[in-house]
């Protein structure tokens, strides 16, 4: 379909929506605003379930590459299938700009205001290591490329008002669980 044409319109946020990601299979919208993280069934456009656990705005959600998992918020891994939340990610984090799963699903990164891309264990929630921006007042926003068979990280710098520059970052091995 290349009309453009409205399939659905989703409600249930009292607060604005600030990310949506879908789930691998298609079938799954995630939403993540200041009041809560929604997960959606697409072909009905009803809520599924709300997710557990959130307090803070979500800027970003993201799922696993099997579906399983849905981070977001100030690093909060939930359970796709009941919305349980199953591990807050403990570091000293500001906002959360971004967050990406890892090709294999192993790794989480997180893209921080306070200038860090930080890559975690996902499985046990350890964090692995802590990317810095050399640059004052800028956000580091994270992406894994999907294409490749060895992960590197894709982080993006983001000036406050506008786009600076994209780094590419090879993650070393030492840091791949």
């Amino acid at each position: 379909m290349s009309s453009g044409q409205l399939l659905k319109t989703l409600q249930g946020h009292l607060r604005p929506v600030n990310s949506v990601a879908f789930s691998p299979d298609g079938n799954l919208l995630a939403s993540g605003s200041g009041d809560r993280t929604i997960l959606w069934e697409i072909s009905n456009g009803k809520v599924l379930c709300i997710m557990q656990g959130q307090t803070e705005n979500v800027y970003s959600v993201a799922f696993s590459p099997d579906g399983s998992l849905l981070a977001g918020g100030k690093m909060r891994l939930w359970e796709t299938s009941s919305g349980k939340l199953l591990n807050t990610l403990q570091a000293d984090l500001g906002t959360v700009w971004s967050v990406a799963f890892s090709p294999s699903g192993k790794l989480l990164a997180s893209g921080g205001f306070d200038q860090t891309v930080r890559l975690w264990e996902t499985s046990s929630g350890k964090l692995l290591h802590t990317l810095r921006s050399d640059r004052p007042y800028e956000r580091m926003n994270g992406a894994f490329n999907q294409k490749v068979t060895h992960p590197r990280m894709e982080c993006a710098r983001t000036h406050v008002q506008k786009t600076r520059v994209i780094i590419l970052l090879n993650i070393p091995d030492a840091f791949h669980p």
